[in-house]
């Protein structure tokens, strides 16, 4: 499509049709996959009788990209945040003990320096880079701007054990600890931005497109620890808030691990639970 303001002229092309489908397929997968599971849950007869409630929630994430819980930068990622939602099933076990079942979803936006070359996209690495170098060298009035963007969906799937505290009629404090496996897709793209100038007739044409890298995958094994607080609407709703601090566990060579882009993050969480 064109876009004119006058005196420059915009060609975007989008070549992210077969990506965006992708995507799309593998989060439907891993929803599908969920939803099937907590199916299962809800018609096995003992794990109906034993299910207490569902939350639904939002949530927001942030990896630990300092020093901060003993941790330090993976890959030079210097950002990543993410927001997303999700389901917890929660199964009484013993007394005030709790098994949750909790799987969602979150994407990411990550920052990363030298992200082209953390990479490794032969592509870039082997043809393309000279040849935006070679074209940028042999003409004075052309002019580019490459900007990597890389993003990230996650959907964990995590069992954790809880023990909950009544502090008031209406006020429960449930400290858990647990893990499990975050599914994800990490992708990268460049946005490319290209002006070439016309001195003669003092114009300058430019058009931008985005160039799709191979996506990384994997399923890394985590560990996660924490605290959610809960307020009693009524007998049937109530309002929960839940912080934790989530460890990817170190498989080097397998799993996906080499490509999560961080070791650590934190979680929190808001969202509504349905007694059962």
């Amino acid at each position: 499509m064109w876009i004119s303001d006058g005196s420059e002229i915009f060609y975007v092309l989008q070549f992210n049709s077969d990506y965006y489908k992708m995507r799309s397929k593998f989060i439907k997968s891993q929803f599908i996959f969920f939803v099937l599971f907590a199916a299962f849950l809800l018609h096995n007869k003992t794990a109906a009788q034993n299910l207490e409630s569902l939350t639904f929630y939002s949530s927001y994430s942030t990896a630990i990209t300092s020093q901060l819980f003993g941790g330090f930068d993976k890959m030079a990622v210097y950002r990543a945040e993410g927001y997303g939602g999700g389901a917890e099933f929660s199964f009484l076990v013993y007394d005030k003990f709790y098994l949750n079942l909790n799987g969602g979803y979150t994407h990411y936006t990550i920052n990363q320096d030298s992200a082209l070359v953390q990479w490794h996209w032969l592509f870039w690495d082997r043809r393309y880079r000279s040849r935006v170098q070679a074209d940028l060298a042999s003409d004075s009035t052309l002019a580019a701007t490459i900007t990597p963007v890389q993003s990230m969906a996650v959907i964990p799937l995590m069992l954790t054990l809880n023990y909950k505290f009544q502090l008031t009629e209406n006020l429960f404090i449930t400290p858990y600890a647990g893990g499990g496996i975050l599914f994800y897709t990490r992708s990268l793209f460049i946005n490319e931005y290209w002006q070439k100038y016309f001195g003669q007739v003092d114009y300058t044409f430019g058009y931008s497109f985005r160039n799709f890298a191979n996506d990384k995958k994997g399923n890394p094994v985590a560990i996660n620890g924490g605290v959610d607080i809960t307020y009693k609407l009524s007998d049937i709703f109530r309002i929960q808030t839940k912080f934790n601090y989530l460890h990817v566990i170190k498989t080097e060579g397998s799993m996906g691990y080499d490509d999560f882009p961080y070791h650590s993050a934190l979680n929190f969480n808001l969202g509504i639970t349905f007694m059962y």
